[in-house]
């Protein structure tokens, strides 16, 4: 959702974003990669333990790569938390109605070259090369038009790369560190 927003924030012809760094989304959503975070967005799970609910998150988590525990363990210290009804218990720490637009919009791709057209700014995207949500089609268009953007792409990770490692890190701060032409 983040990128939805920042390319939308861009396009505005006001100008809020001077530089716009978009990780693991396009100018084309497919439903196919829609259909799958539906299938886990939006839930409310209760887990026994804490050791259950990491095992769990690691699964779902597993298509944004491949973590070292340290890494792992960033990872999931934001994204469980104790459940409010029972603090024996644990949870992911999303508002579980965040699907609810999700399941209110039609099942087909989403389509946002307008706003993507509109962005000005530099862009950078950052693709997982196994990406379900950015196909690789839709960046080497996006490429060719709007901003024209820069991307690098990192192998064996899906949607959508964490921006912890050191790699991915690296890259983003030399997009932000380079100057605006």
């Amino acid at each position: 959702m983040g990128g939805i927003l920042g390319m939308t924030l861009a396009a505005l012809p006001q100008k809020v974003i001077s530089r716009l760094l978009i990780n693991d989304i396009g100018a084309v959503i497919p439903e196919a990669g829609l259909k799958r975070i539906k299938t886990y967005v939006g839930t409310d799970p209760t887990f026994n333990s804490h050791d259950e609910a990491v095992e769990a998150c690691r699964g779902m988590l597993a298509s944004f790569g491949p973590h070292t525990d340290e890494q792992f363990a960033l990872l999931h210290k934001h994204y469980l938390v104790q459940r409010a009804d029972d603090a024996t218990k644990w949870t992911y720490h999303y508002d579980p109605h965040i699907v609810d637009a999700f399941k209110a919009a039609p099942d087909a791709d989403v389509v946002l070259w307008p706003v993507f057209d509109a962005i000005t700014c530099p862009t950078h995207v950052i693709r997982g090369a196994d990406s379900d949500i950015l196909q690789a089609s839709v960046l080497a268009e996006m490429k060719t038009r709007g901003p024209k953007v820069t991307a690098t792409e990192f192998a064996g990770i899906g949607h959508a790369p964490t921006l912890i490692t050191q790699d991915q890190v690296d890259d983003c701060v030399k997009f932000f560190a380079q100057k605006s032409e």
